[in-house]
């Protein structure tokens, strides 16, 4: 369905019921259109029932000019229940409608914060010790895309293949933080007294930690400083093993993001060096004219016809005004659904 196509009365009940029926409550429609088009709806209230809910976000979309985005959302989410079929037929799409690969629209213009971290990355032929990535985010920041972007620069500076993710939880006290060692190991399923060869697998391996906080406190930040001080009293070790300590700090607001790096930076600079390497990034918002210039990448070009070029970037300039900042999330929205409507 393309943004001139009109709905009728009739489609417009349609679309109603098929998200009363497609989905088990207003809040399931609410995380639709928070995670698929980058909005909270913020202008509706929570406590509707899932068909009030669902005839206000009809509404929403109507008077933001976004009805075409949401009932492409609906086909995309839910493309095999019968009502979305009956509301897709009615529109004459035969078939689903294709889908749009997710890490595309994160294909953006974070070559700071990229940057920083392949400074810390372990290259070939230099002895192997601990590195850290601490990257603050606020939620709009979609820190997780961006951790997962940079696992191809990963790979390609250390030339080692990058195993899953390993997930440890971020001591909540100074003690506990004190008994890291027992901890990691455990995470690691390895033995405290053996040798480093025999601690990791061949590879990179990444220890992953997530901290929500509305504001990162001097209790954190001693937290951090013990990770630094139990990883400096490893040996540096040599060959195809390596280690790296991935911590996503989640905060509220681009304030708590300036706040947070400072004490993060001042920590690192104190209890970092040859025998741990760590870097705090502070992931920006995205230009509105990294839009234009995201549909040149070659991984995007070959999702949309070459003909269709100058269509995509008019949408997108209409959609972003030229001197705008828009968070990695709404950016994200915007591009997946432009490319998915008119590539």
């Amino acid at each position: 369905m393309g943004p001139s196509h009109q709905l009728t009365l009739e489609q417009l009940n349609l679309l109603r019921t098929a998200f009363v029926t497609a989905y088990g409550s207003f809040a399931e429609i609410r995380t639709l259109v928070r995670f698929k088009l980058g909005d909270r709806l913020t202008t509706i209230l929570e406590g509707h029932s899932l068909d009030r809910g669902a005839v206000e976000v009809i509404y929403w979309a109507e008077h933001q000019g976004r009805l075409h985005e949401l009932v492409n959302t609906l086909l995309d989410d839910r493309p095999d229940h019968p009502d979305v079929i009956r509301l897709r037929d009615s529109l004459g799409i035969v078939g689903p409608r294709r889908t749009v690969p997710e890490y595309l629209a994160y294909l953006c213009d974070w070559s700071d914060p990229i940057d920083a971290i392949r400074t810390v990355i372990p290259t070939p032929g230099q002895p192997r010790t601990p590195a850290g990535i601490v990257a603050i985010a606020t939620e709009d920041d979609c820190a997780e895309a961006f951790l997962r972007r940079i696992r191809k620069d990963l790979e390609r500076v250390s030339k080692l293949s990058v195993r899953e993710v390993i997930p440890i939880d971020w001591p909540e006290t100074v003690a506990e933080a004190e008994r890291l060692g027992g901890r990691i190991h455990r995470v690691l399923n390895a033995d405290e007294t053996a040798p480093i060869w025999k601690k990791l697998p061949a590879g990179l391996t990444i220890l992953g930690t997530n901290v929500h906080a509305d504001g990162w406190s001097a209790g954190n930040t001693a937290i951090l400083e013990r990770f630094l001080r139990y990883w400096r009293n490893w040996p540096p070790w040599s060959g195809s093993r390596a280690l790296l300590l991935q911590v996503s700090i989640i905060v509220g607001g681009e304030e708590a993001k300036r706040k947070a790096l400072e004490p993060i930076r001042g920590c690192l600079a104190e209890h970092c060096g040859e025998a741990v390497k760590a870097v705090a990034v502070s992931l920006p918002k995205v230009s509105s004219q990294h839009a234009i210039t995201w549909l040149y990448h070659p991984d995007v070009r070959a999702h949309y016809r070459a003909d269709r070029t100058q269509d995509l970037a008019n949408e997108l300039r209409a959609r972003i005004p030229g001197t705008t900042e828009v968070t990695m999330r709404g950016m994200a929205a915007i591009l997946h659904n432009t490319l998915a409507l008119h590539g």
